[in-house]
């Protein structure tokens, strides 16, 4: 599978682009739009604590810090979603 039809699967995952979606305004500090991902998606924070993302609040944490934070979390949630699009393509071969 390609790496742009793997992309197009992991965007066709309501979860997943949501996911994705919600880290990145964390990573750009755009509150109102991670508010509303987790209005229309009651779950999402809880996936993502579930998945051992840090996703919590570091008193003292400086903003580029947690932007730097949020960024990184971002790829590592693609990555583990790029896998298991992988994983279950390998599966239905």
């Amino acid at each position: 599978m390609t790496k742009p039809e793997v992309f197009a699967k992991i965007v066709e995952n309501t979860h997943a682009r949501r996911e994705l979606l919600w880290l990145r305004a964390q990573e750009k500090e755009d509150f109102e739009t991670a508010r509303s991902l987790e209005e229309i998606d009651p779950g999402l924070v809880g996936r993502l604590s579930a998945a051992g993302f840090d996703i919590g609040e570091r008193p003292g944490e400086r903003p580029d810090e947690r932007r730097e934070r949020f960024g990184l979390l971002q790829d590592e949630c693609f990555r583990l979603h790029e896998l298991a699009v992988e994983a279950s393509c390998r599966r239905e071969a």
